[in-house]
């Protein structure tokens, strides 16, 4: 193959692993959403519930590390595929930031494995 041909394969394999880091990336962040439902909720979900909060911050951190690789690749890739590549993390750091912001409250009951929202917001951590 000539050196083009190379460079053109190089930047679609480029691309395809941008992509596949994106889909890792998002699929982690909406499963850190899916884990603060109840947080997000509380009464549709009343009483004492599992802790799920340092699982949902280790799937966070996860999915932030696939989006920065994700950008990193991306430097690599066609000015429209960052401009893509941008809008996507940009996206999903959005999400990342309100599930963060759901889970916070919940990370003071780190070594309990049950907790319960109180009507002012805090919670009561249980070891049951």
């Amino acid at each position: 193959m000539s050196a083009k041909a190379d460079a053109r394969v190089g930047g679609v394999g480029r691309g395809v692993g941008v992509a596949g880091l994106l889909a890792v990336a998002g699929a982690l962040v909406a499963g850190a959403g899916a884990g603060t439902t109840e947080a997000a909720h509380p009464d549709a979900f009343p009483g004492i519930r599992a802790n799920h909060a340092w699982s949902v911050l280790v799937l966070l951190a996860l999915g932030l590390a696939a989006l920065l690789c994700a950008g990193l690749v991306a430097r690599r890739t066609g000015r429209v595929a960052r401009v893509v590549v941008a809008a996507a993390v940009a996206g999903l750091v959005l999400l990342a930031g309100r599930v963060a912001w759901d889970v916070a409250p919940m990370l003071g009951c780190g070594g309990a494995d049950g907790l319960a929202r109180q009507p002012d917001g805090s919670y009561t951590c249980y070891d049951r």
